[in-house]
């Protein structure tokens, strides 16, 4: 992609608009984020087949997701090769993970907007906790053997939700987290974690290729600082819609980070 992608200029030239419609099954694996990415491929993306997994409580210990790859298997057939679409990482990216709430409250001095506060006293998890809850998802992936594209974590929380001292931990640093979210989403794609003998496990999609590095300096985010602006998902959806119809259509998807 020429240049960097700023909010206010139109987005870059598509890469694939002639390509056709996947008649595969796609499945989106995550929370509340995949839910919205399941909606818009229906809606605006002509997608028929598109179903939702939603995984509990953000958990993706090796445990939980075995389990998942046993629900996958009892949901859907299988030999007809659906492609995955991976978005999994969002609040596992904070520790803990059980204890603690996201609340959506009422901003005092804007009526009717709201906020997402995250009470409980949590904080980044370590470099450590990612590579091995990464290692995780891959053999997971691995072991469902179908073509997958993974979204590497989205930044998220620049600042403080509030003053509140139980509302993240005391030395909790936005920028700093953020900062790590950028180094996971590279080291994910030029480790060789997401490869196996028989080659790739999955695509890792490149946030800067999709918005541009200045998306993890200055928040992409709406105002509960966590989602997206409208104008970033829309964005973010013509990447993934492309990226899966380069998938399937088995020509090269745009958006990867070089390995090295």
């Amino acid at each position: 992609m020429a240049g960097r992608m700023n909010e206010n200029r139109p987005f870059f030239t598509r890469y694939v608009e002639v390509t056709p419609l996947t008649q595969r099954l796609v499945i989106v694996i995550g929370n509340s984020f995949a839910k919205s990415i399941v909606t818009r491929l229906k809606s605006k993306h002509g997608f028929a087949e598109v179903e939702l997994v939603k995984i509990r409580d953000s958990d993706l210990s090796k445990e939980y997701l075995k389990k998942l790859e046993i629900e996958i298997r009892t949901k859907f057939d299988l030999s007809k090769q659906p492609i995955i679409l991976f978005c999994g990482f969002g609040n596992s990216l904070l520790n803990p993970r059980v204890g603690f709430e996201l609340q959506v409250l009422p901003y005092a001095d804007r009526p009717g907007g709201q906020s997402i506060h995250v009470s409980g006293q949590v904080r980044s998890i370590s470099d450590n906790d990612f590579e091995q809850m990464t290692r995780n998802v891959a053999s997971f992936l691995q072991d469902l053997s179908l073509e997958s594209i993974v979204l590497p974590p989205f930044p998220r929380h620049f600042s403080r939700c509030c003053l509140n001292m139980n509302h993240f931990d005391r030395d909790f640093d936005g920028l700093e987290f953020n900062a790590n979210i950028r180094d996971w989403g590279l080291y994910m794609a030029q480790s060789k974690i997401f490869e196996s003998d028989s080659g790739k496990t999955a695509i890792i999609l490149s946030l800067p290729k999709i918005f541009g590095e200045e998306m993890f300096l200055s928040s992409f985010n709406g105002v509960d600082g966590v989602h997206l602006t409208e104008n970033s998902f829309k964005n973010l959806m013509n990447a993934v819609s492309d990226s899966i119809r380069c998938l399937d259509s088995k020509t090269v998807v745009p958006y990867l980070i070089p390995t090295s």
